[in-house]
């Protein structure tokens, strides 16, 4: 375990009590929420394939993280290096889990995770701005799909440095509940260690002085 994670709702004492132990701030966090009885968004034409996250796609799938979010973030969060299998947010309980990708053209353009349980739902939405015509119907057809079944909350945490996402939302019917502070603290330190330098005197070879053969001496010489 190189790294602690911790989510503060609108509490300066406790982010303060972290920031004692070492916490550092990397990045805040707005979380919404869509009231179960508020009216859903009417279905979209969308562009190119939504199909459920496939192993092949993790390299992708960094890429797309890469895009999105600043370089600061990346190393807080220890997701700089590709590395395959990576989850993207935190470990949230709940009774289901899906992750689905949008692909346009061969190429994947956005990623969507849903929580589902029994008191409401959660979704994840990950699109880089170049792919930003895809956002609108990739969040409808999230939406959809928690919809199903009696009605349930939408909750959705969007960082503050995607601002695209955040007036999308309010466009939905979310409503601003609260600001999360995200904080991490380092428990691996990185070490340099030093390169010891050969000394050119002390590395020259040594010639390899001439030996004599018994039969190279002759009586009474040395």
């Amino acid at each position: 375990m190189q790294r602690l994670y911790a989510r503060v709702i609108e509490d300066v004492g406790a982010e303060e009590v972290l920031r004692g132990f070492d916490f550092h701030l990397y990045a805040h966090e707005d979380i919404f929420r869509l009231p179960a009885a508020a009216p859903r968004p009417a279905a979209q034409v969308i562009e190119g394939v939504i199909r459920p996250r496939q192993a092949k796609d993790d390299w992708e799938l960094h890429q797309l993280y890469q895009e999105c979010t600043p370089h600061p973030v990346q190393m807080a969060e220890g997701l700089i290096s590709a590395n395959g299998g990576m989850e993207f947010g935190p470990a949230v309980p709940a009774a289901s889990e899906e992750q689905y990708v949008l692909e346009v053209e061969g190429r994947i353009c956005g990623y969507l995770r849903l929580l589902s349980g029994g008191q409401g739902c959660c979704l994840t939405l990950m699109v880089p701005p170049e792919h930003d015509v895809h956002r609108r119907g990739l969040l409808t057809w999230g939406i959809e799909a928690l919809s199903r079944g009696r009605p349930r909350p939408v909750f959705c945490g969007v960082r503050q440095y995607d601002k695209r996402m955040q007036s999308l939302l309010q466009d939905y019917g979310f409503e601003f509940m609260a600001t999360a502070a995200l904080l991490a603290k380092m428990l691996a330190v990185r070490v340099k260690e030093p390169v010891f330098k050969l000394v050119p005197a002390l590395e020259q070879r040594v010639e390899r002085a001439p030996t004599h053969t018994y039969e190279e001496y002759t009586a009474g010489k040395a």
